[in-house]
């Protein structure tokens, strides 16, 4: 004896929870996607800080001084502020001179000067070189003095000639950019908003 009827396909009950679950399972899929892809961009900074560093050390090498890219922190390359989503060609002859004195014995397009070679065509993010003397704070700028890189305060300035990395990158375009940072003389990098 049956007591219900034979079914011969799904119920729509059924099907709303297959829909519910595969809306679930696609949501988690583009959010763990545009978190891959951020880092990705992320991981622009190590690489163009280490070709930095490459060509300031070389410079150093033939100069006996670093060289500064910008007037302070602010000044940045190859924009003013970070593209966002979309990268942004550059062109190394658009880069500013080094500011004064420096613009007087290297005359030219700062990134030139230090034989820049970045290993992608496109940047997600800006970037500065600011140099000093040893034991002089004067050229370090108001974002690598203020927490949490505290240049010249908790972070000492080196003893010897120096300079200092900034980058600054807003990959989700909320205004709010983060910002790398890393000394000469260390191997890390300081980051204050990671995944902006």
């Amino acid at each position: 004896m049956s007591w219900g009827r034979r079914q011969d396909g799904i119920t729509l009950l059924e099907l709303m929870i297959v829909v519910a679950i595969i809306g679930i399972l696609a949501t988690i899929a583009v959010f763990m996607f545009t978190r891959h892809a951020d880092k990705a961009k992320a991981s622009e900074v190590a690489a163009m800080f280490g070709e930095l560093k490459l060509r300031e050390q070389g410079f150093h090498l033939e100069n006996e001084e670093y060289l500064s890219t910008g007037v302070d922190d602010d000044d940045y390359f190859p924009t003013a502020s970070a593209p966002g989503k979309v990268p942004q060609t550059y062109d190394l002859a658009a880069s500013v001179d080094p500011p004064p004195p420096q613009d007087v014995k290297y005359p030219g397009p700062a990134w030139q000067t230090l034989k820049m070679n970045p290993p992608k065509a496109e940047l997600y993010c800006v970037y500065v070189a600011i140099a000093g003397a040893g034991g002089d704070a004067t050229n370090v700028g108001p974002k690598a003095s203020a927490a949490p890189f505290d240049l010249g305060g908790a972070l000492a300035v080196p003893a010897a000639n120096w300079f200092y990395l900034m980058a600054e990158c807003d990959f989700d375009q909320d205004g709010t950019p983060s910002r790398y940072f890393t000394l000469s003389d260390t191997e890390g990098t300081i980051t204050e908003n990671p995944g902006e």
